[in-house]
């Protein structure tokens, strides 16, 4: 029987997955000859994988990921950590300590250890330890649903994480007994439905959420969402915990209409802005300005 991981309804539509080359040689090495689909939800709006990841492949995908390749997501992290931080410090500003779930190399941390703020961290991959150490951060390598933390927190952050988790309504709930009474739970997530996404739903991704499900979700958690934006390519969500929140209704045919029509999208409008945006960017007109000066 196959159900939405979300909100166990049964009621769904199959759209359209891709798998990488790397996931299917790993597949192929492993015998796993299951057919996988990918569904949207018709009750929540998340789109959600079946069969479920198989642990072994999952290991050896991200056993995979070479260096280089690591120090250039780790760079592009660390800048958007910034803009991040900036962003969010208008609703934290009065806030004392952070959890990070997810915290990556640990530079969104660092940005709030900066200015005082007791933060500790949570990530799976025991590669970031060493960031962590360098930093002076405290943090558990290990997944999250395996730990048991005994402090609460101000605030808590899921930044790029949570598409990840296997149950993430089980997972939202988790995080309540580590904020504190009027503490902030933080979420930012790609905004996969954007015109400058082309990607679609593939292996590592445990569901598919959107600007409109992850409300949904987090309705279903018991957290009311206080501002929720479309910024820096994310979706970026401020939200406290509320027990009587009620689930908002969801548009399935605008969410499976933006999913088909992601390509054609994508190539009438992100290709063009992202053209623009190079041609554009700070940095290149830093270049023409200091010729200019030159001569």
């Amino acid at each position: 029987m196959i159900k939405c991981i979300v909100c166990n309804s049964q009621d769904k539509i199959e759209i359209p997955y891709k798998f990488s080359d790397l996931v299917l040689s790993i597949l192929k090495k492993y015998n796993i000859n299951e057919t996988y689909h990918w569904y949207l939800c018709k009750e929540c709006g998340n789109g959600f994988q079946f069969p479920k990841q198989n642990d072994r492949v999952m290991i050896d995908m991200w056993n995979a990921l070479d260096q280089g390749a690591y120090e250039s997501v780790s760079k592009n992290r660390e800048a958007s950590s910034k803009r991040l931080f900036n962003y969010f410090y208008e609703y934290l500003s009065e806030k004392k300590s952070v959890l990070d779930i997810g915290c990556g190399h640990g530079y969104l941390l660092n940005e709030f250890k900066q200015i005082g703020f007791d933060v500790f961290g949570i990530d799976i991959d025991n590669k970031t330890k060493v960031s962590h150490d360098r930093l002076g951060i405290d943090s558990i390598i290990g997944q999250v649903e395996h730990i048991e933390l005994q402090k609460k927190y101000d605030i808590v952050f899921s930044t790029n994480s949570i598409y990840f988790i296997q149950n993430p309504v089980k997972f939202l709930k988790k995080i309540k007994s580590y904020l504190n009474e009027d503490g902030f739970l933080c979420l930012a997530l790609a905004d996969f439905l954007s015109n400058s996404d082309n990607s679609l739903p593939n292996y590592g991704l445990a569901f598919y959420p959107n600007y409109y499900s992850i409300e949904y979700i987090l309705s279903l958690a018991g957290y009311k969402v206080i501002s929720k934006e479309k910024k820096l390519s994310n979706i970026l969500i401020v939200c406290k915990i509320d027990e009587k929140v009620a689930l908002p209704k969801i548009n399935i045919f605008k969410i499976y209409f933006l999913i088909k029509t992601k390509k054609i999208r994508y190539c009438i409008f992100g290709i063009p802005v992202r053209i623009l945006h190079k041609l554009f960017s700070d940095t290149l007109i830093s270049k023409m300005i200091k010729k200019l000066i030159k001569y």
